[in-house]
């Protein structure tokens, strides 16, 4: 299930009605999912922690009431579960065992990100979080193969990795999302080159989402058949 990226009046009625009816959640965050409970007066019921570190043993556990009939709704710390954050195994897991599983779609990160970028690509690439060792490597392959890309990165690296992407392709055009739909709401967008100059020096907090679109094609240098000819 969807839940509000930061805001949390981005959540849907569907999503509110079954938060109402399921016996059980199972949350990323607690706290975080507490909080939404507060603000849209949600019934108290068993909240089930699933993350990371304990991912594998909650599935264990969890997977057999789910089996025996519990209806439980599924929710990460913000935006859709299972994408770039915990849940893809309970999911798969249910799955295999002829669990019945229902996306309750809404709010997230990526594609909020993209209604704001006005990308003209036509193929989009998520690529979840970069990698810590050559963050644009990965990215510039996607890029050159004509795709737009969408990526999470740590605020505390991201001068790093425009630095990395404008070096290899100054043109590409960035959309710099940070704490979409928050209070303190920022979106930058122009090209990595300027980016790299405008986020050397900045201490960014938050969380980090870019859009990167290939450097549009260099208009064509238009040679007259006089000219041709001449030559």
């Amino acid at each position: 299930m969807a839940t509000p990226v930061g805001n949390l009046e981005d959540i849907t009625l569907r999503a509110l009605k079954i938060l109402k009816e399921v016996e059980a959640v199972i949350a990323e965050d607690t706290r975080t999912f507490r909080k939404l409970s507060l603000r849209h007066s949600l019934p108290p019921k068993p909240v089930y922690s699933l993350y990371q570190g304990n991912e594998s043993a909650r599935v264990e556990q969890l997977l057999p009431r789910l089996q025996a009939g519990l209806e439980a709704a599924l929710v990460t710390e913000s935006g859709t579960p299972a994408v770039s954050d915990p849940g893809a195994l309970l999911v798969r897991r249910c799955l295999e065992s002829a669990v019945r599983v229902v996306p309750i779609p809404g709010p997230s990160a990526l594609t909020a990100a993209l209604s704001i970028a006005g990308v003209f690509a036509g193929r989009v690439t998520f690529v979840g979080f970069l990698s810590r060792k050559n963050p644009a490597l990965d990215l510039l392959e996607i890029l050159h193969s004509g795709s737009a890309a969408v990526f999470f990165e740590h605020p505390g690296r991201l001068a790093r990795t425009i630095a990395q992407v404008s070096e290899a392709a100054p043109g590409a055009r960035l959309v710099i999302g940070r704490e979409l739909t928050k209070q303190f709401e920022e979106v930058w967008s122009g090209t990595a080159a300027d980016a790299a100059g405008a986020f050397a020096a900045r201490t960014v907090k938050g969380e980090v989402v870019v859009v990167a679109e290939p450097a549009p094609p260099s208009p064509r240098r238009h040679v007259s058949k006089y000219t041709a000819d001449r030559a």
